[in-house]
């Protein structure tokens, strides 16, 4: 049996409890990056550019729409990789 993302989303929201701490709407220019770790997870949601976040020994290429889950105390890196004077969101 396969499932897809909707269906796993939808069994995981009714089986759990999220508490929000914090909600950013942040954008970063053309060559921001970051290298760090945070103490609470962390939920990313790319909503227009282009960014590559390296974890756990993988790079990934969120583009808008993606979502990108970081553990407690996991060190990423992110980049925005977008077009020139592209701002990432």
């Amino acid at each position: 049996m396969q499932t897809n993302d909707a269906e796993v989303l939808a069994f995981l929201t009714e089986n759990m409890d999220i508490h929000l701490k914090l909600c950013l709407d942040q954008q970063h220019p053309s060559g921001w990056s970051e290298v760090r770790s945070k103490v609470d997870y962390d939920l990313w949601i790319v909503l227009n550019g282009k960014i590559r976040i390296s974890y756990r020994k993988t790079a990934y290429t969120l583009l808008p729409g993606d979502m990108f889950l970081i553990y407690p105390q996991e060190k990423y890196e992110a980049l925005n990789i977008g077009a020139p004077n592209e701002n990432c969101h």
